[in-house]
């Protein structure tokens, strides 16, 4: 279970252009039997850029670590992550992503690699992985997308990463 806050500090409509920030607590509420028993304190910075039909965005994570008794280890990470899409027509937008996982301080090291976005495994000092994502929005109604992508990894040193689907049906408010 995590929270946080986004504060939204620059938001320039004519521009294209938005800035914000955040702060976030994950608490220690998961199973530690699916590696879900961690507490970190997130820091975040985003910026999305357009130009006309096409977008940009770019976030950076930085997530540290405050729980030492991790059962599979524990570590500070940056992550990062870069955006690009393109209003192709008024149902459809092609989409492709890059991102990129690190590993800050191996902490307590439970396993020698990196758990990328999927848990906080602790190792994975100089086990950085980056991956590209290609897929698309779908502008179902005015408020509803449906997004997808399939995304890969561009590093090969990752023994936890190989290649997924991801989908989201967003409902925007």
């Amino acid at each position: 279970v995590a929270a946080g806050l986004k504060y939204n500090f620059y938001r320039d409509v004519q521009e294209q252009l938005y800035l914000s920030a955040g702060v976030g607590y994950q608490i220690d509420l998961g199973d530690s039997d699916v590696l879900q028993d961690d507490e970190q304190l997130r820091l975040w910075v985003s910026g999305d850029k357009g130009f006309d039909k096409l977008h940009l965005g770019a976030t950076f994570n930085y997530f540290i670590a405050t729980d030492t008794e991790s059962s599979f280890g524990n570590s500070d990470t940056i992550s990062w992550h870069i955006h690009a899409d393109y209003y192709l027509c008024k149902w459809f937008s092609p989409v492709v992503e890059f991102n990129g996982y690190h590993t800050v301080d191996e902490g307590t090291v439970a396993v020698p690699f990196n758990g990328v976005d999927v848990a906080n495994l602790g190792g994975g000092e100089g086990e950085d992985v980056v991956t590209m994502g290609l897929g698309g929005a779908f502008r179902l109604c005015e408020r509803v997308d449906f997004r997808a992508a399939y995304e890969f990894a561009l590093t090969y040193n990752s023994q936890l990463f190989v290649d997924r689907i991801t989908a989201s049906l967003v409902y925007k408010f």
